[in-house]
């Protein structure tokens, strides 16, 4: 008997896993999955993310993940967890995902591959009252994808998420580097010491978190913003 597939993996905000079924993983034909089995299959895997919330880390990943599944060659991985996005990744081994698609922060712009430092506890509304210091760089995620194995095929032209999908795959696909495929966010939801929100645009928003520090992924240099981008 076939054991279920999994082929989607969502790792969202406030840092909490959830799961979904879509298509067979290669190799295994679409019609030899019964409608039956999908949906028993989609069931247990809801069942799982109602049972299994958990706080993601660098630590707990994998775990979290086998729990469900020992199927690696899964279609999409979607991390968006507004913190540790970078580290997560930089963890997981358990899958092999064919696309991946991670958050990034604009702010921190289109050259420096640089990150928020680890923290397993980090959370994004509890780091800086503004909650712009999150996340990691679209540098930093395209040095990663191209240890990983992976190609950067683009942005959302909101400037929130990137698109990478693995090398034995991304021939039909235009890529880019982090300076060609960049965009800024057209979000405006920095917030004040209050909590409401200031709107900052795009330009101002490190000048609010310049104090605050980031580290270099590609050789674990620490600096603080300031001096990273002249500020």
């Amino acid at each position: 008997m076939k054991r279920p597939f999994a082929s989607v993996v969502v790792l969202r905000a406030l840092s909490v896993i959830n799961t979904s079924t879509v298509a067979p993983p290669s190799g295994v034909p679409a019609s030899s999955v019964s409608t039956t089995r999908r949906r028993a299959a989609l069931r247990s895997f809801l069942l799982f993310e109602r049972r299994s919330q958990a706080f993601i880390t660098a630590e707990n990943i994998n775990e979290l993940i086998g729990r469900y599944t020992a199927c690696a060659d899964i279609g999409l991985l979607s991390i968006d967890i507004d913190g540790n996005d970078y580290w997560v990744w930089n963890a997981i081994e358990v899958i092999n995902p064919r696309i991946v698609v991670c958050e990034y922060n604009s702010a921190f712009g289109d050259t420096l591959p640089v990150s928020v430092p680890y923290d397993p506890r980090f959370e994004k509304t509890k780091a800086h009252y503004s909650q712009l210091y999150y996340g990691c760089s679209l540098a930093a995620l395209c040095y990663l994808a191209g240890r990983k194995g992976y190609d950067f095929v683009g942005t959302t032209s909101a400037g929130v998420n990137a698109y990478f999908v693995r090398k034995d795959l991304s021939a039909p696909f235009k890529t880019y580097t982090a300076k060609t495929g960049f965009h800024e966010s057209a979000n405006r939801d920095s917030r004040h010491p209050n909590g409401a929100l200031s709107f900052l645009p795009h330009g101002e928003r490190l000048k609010q978190i310049a104090d605050l520090k980031l580290v270099d992924v590609t050789n674990g240099t620490l600096s603080a913003i300031q001096e990273l981008y002249g500020l």
